[in-house]
């Protein structure tokens, strides 16, 4: 059986212990992994469940590129004896396609979505980039009468890709566990939004409603790694103990 892991760098291992033995996933429109990947939360429940483990995380990656490369790679391999891992990233984070003018074609970019200059999110993301929006941030185009609104728009986008990639996963009848390993935002009331929240299978989601790994670890700062965001190597085993358990309800 294999053990397909999507996600972020929380969900990649970034920062954790380098793992060099293990094959890298050629397919198109997923970044080349690094020269080495390292034992993450997956890959620990990988070696636990005796699956071989097949890493689709990247840093960086947005819930849109999440779904994105795991629709490919069910689409170009047999999708039976999978069990599939989505550690779900900030709402924020979206991906686009930007022009590569040295190799004429286009690429995917991820980028996180701001609103304009006038909000306090924009603001602080001046101020830690010396009066500028960081390369990585891109203002929304808001309305002059149609003011941005910010939590109801993410939670929108968020809570529609995780219902369709649940409904993918069901479809096939393949098994899965989802997560929030960063970012876990709540704040909407827009009853719409929070009909398709409801649609989401929670028996399948670990600890769905509470905090997201990156928060948990602000209580648990001795599971940081040496730049004080990710996880370190025991903060990577640690998630895998957590959701462990749960991996193991689903499979039997």
């Amino acid at each position: 059986m294999k053990l397909v892991n999507c996600g972020c760098s929380f969900a990649h291992g970034h920062m954790g212990t380098p793992l060099y033995d293990y094959d890298k996933v050629q397919q198109p429109g997923l970044p080349e992994a690094k020269e080495k990947g390292f034992e993450s939360a997956g890959w620990h429940i990988s070696q636990a469940k005796q699956m071989t483990y097949v890493d689709l995380a990247r840093n960086g990656n947005s819930n849109e590129a999440i779904i994105r490369t795991l629709r490919t790679y069910l689409h170009r391999n047999d999708t039976k004896d999978l069990f599939v891992l989505i550690g779900w990233t900030h709402a924020f984070r979206r991906e686009y396609i930007a022009w590569d003018v040295n190799n004429n074609h286009g690429t995917f970019v991820q980028y996180r979505e701001i609103p304009l200059k006038e909000s306090m999110l924009a603001k602080l993301a001046k101020k830690l980039h010396k009066g500028r929006i960081g390369p990585m941030m891109v203002e929304f185009n808001e309305r002059p009468n149609r003011p941005l609104s910010f939590d109801d728009h993410v939670e929108f986008r968020q809570y529609n890709i995780m219902l369709q990639t649940q409904q993918l996963l069901q479809l096939l009848g393949i098994p899965y566990l989802m997560y929030n390993s960063c970012g876990n935002e709540h704040e909407s009331t827009n009853r719409e939004i929070l009909e398709i929240k409801e649609q989401i299978d929670k028996s399948r989601f670990y600890n769905f409603d509470g905090p997201s790994y990156d928060q948990y670890l602000q209580q648990h700062k001795d599971l940081l790694s040496s730049d004080g965001g990710h996880p370190g190597p025991s903060g990577h085993k640690r998630l895998a103990e957590l959701l462990l358990p749960k991996v193991n309800d689903l499979l039997t």
